[in-house]
């Protein structure tokens, strides 16, 4: 049987990135501290990545095995990429799956972060927040990528989830960038001009 070839460096599209890509924005969903987030549940990613290409997306068993058999691939793929790994990528943190913080962290996850600290912090640390958050700023998610699928005879849209409400209000999120800017601005003035306005 003859393998599909591989790009070198690239990770292999399909449900493999489509469940990476759900598990590393899930952080915006959260309202919570990104510190804090627990992760996503398995249900919650069998509903929004698997059912849409499932045979029968009422079979949770079949669910289960997919997102088994897909954690494992991950952990092999992103082991290959990286050269070797030192560690689970994807953890169940008592039934909620995210990236392994000791092993990766996204850039939602890393921006969400600093916007925390430049909300939490004063002076040059809170400056140094901001600073980060504008540039750790993601991009739009999946912009100009196709996203249209097939499964057993049948198309389907990938990355759906993007289109649900909850993952709209979410990428309003990363509108808080605008907001972090200006008050690094303002904070960049007053350390330039030795003044220092209200806190």
């Amino acid at each position: 049987m003859a393998q599909a070839s591989r790009t070198p460096g690239v990770l292999e599209r399909g449900g493999l990135l489509e469940l990476l890509m759900y598990v590393a924005a899930s952080p915006l969903l959260d309202q919570g501290s990104a510190g804090r987030w627990p992760g996503v549940s398995a249900d919650t990613i069998l509903d929004d990545v698997w059912s849409p290409r499932a045979r029968d997306a009422r079979n949770r068993e079949s669910g289960q095995t997919w997102l088994r058999k897909t954690l494992s691939r991950v952990q092999s793929e992103v082991g290959r990429l990286a050269g070797g790994s030192n560690g689970e990528f994807i953890i169940d943190c008592d039934g909620n799956l995210r990236l392994n913080p000791t092993v990766a962290v996204s850039d939602v996850e890393a921006f969400l972060r600093a916007v925390e600290r430049a909300r939490t912090t004063r002076g040059s640390d809170q400056l140094q927040a901001a600073e980060e958050a504008v540039v750790l700023r993601p991009p739009a998610l999946l912009p100009g990528e196709s996203r249209e699928g097939s499964a057993h005879g049948r198309k389907f849209q990938i990355y759906g989830w993007l289109d649900q409400p909850d993952w709209e209000r979410a990428a309003r999120r990363r509108s808080e960038t605008h907001q972090v800017r200006r008050q690094g601005r303002f904070l960049r003035a007053q350390a330039e001009d030795g003044t220092s306005g209200p806190q």
